[in-house]
């Protein structure tokens, strides 16, 4: 079966609640999902189908970098869902390929993650404080990773990068 991975439609939106409440166990990664949608708070959500079943979902919102001297605007990556009889098949991966290429060639500076440093390493992702940035959470600097896409835009800011506001109400998942 081929993979294939397009934007999302209003048609999936059912279908993508439905796989983040699966793949995390519980509902709060798919409510932050739709209320980032309603609230017009996404960059990119791109969906991994087989057979025309949805397998998986990778969302990315607007963060920025507050700095002293400026402030720089990047994305954030997550939440990253794949359903439970699908992972470890190179869903993920590829979902995530793609949407950094994507996301390189529409001119973003940088890509953010809190995610497992084991995994998002792959990609080029970095302790986010090598590069003298911070999260706005208080969270384990090896899982707080960025990938510089434009180091001419990048490389000289530091301060803390912060989120969109929704994803302050689901604080008990930052991090995880």
């Amino acid at each position: 079966m081929k993979l294939i991975i397009r934007e999302e439609q209003e048609r999936d939106f059912g279908e993508i609640y439905r796989l983040n409440n699966e793949a995390f166990g519980r509902s709060e990664e798919a409510e932050l999902v739709n209320e980032l949608r309603e609230n017009d708070g996404i960059i990119i959500s791109l969906v991994a189908l087989l057979s025309n079943l949805i397998v998986g979902h990778i969302l990315y919102t607007p963060c920025k970098i507050n700095s002293h001297k400026n402030e720089l605007t990047g994305a954030a990556l997550g939440p990253m869902a794949v359903l439970p009889g699908y992972q470890k098949k190179g869903i993920g991966r590829k979902m995530v390929e793609e949407s950094i290429e994507i996301l390189s060639e529409a001119a973003y500076p940088f890509i953010a993650v809190l995610g497992y440093p084991e995994y998002y390493s792959q990609f080029g992702f970095t302790p986010a404080g090598k590069h003298g940035l911070r999260c706005q959470w208080d969270v384990p600097d090896e899982a707080f990773m960025i990938l510089p896409l434009d180091s001419e835009r990048t490389d000289e800011i530091t301060g803390t990068v912060t989120y969109r506001p929704e994803f302050s109400k689901f604080a008990n998942i930052v991090g995880e």
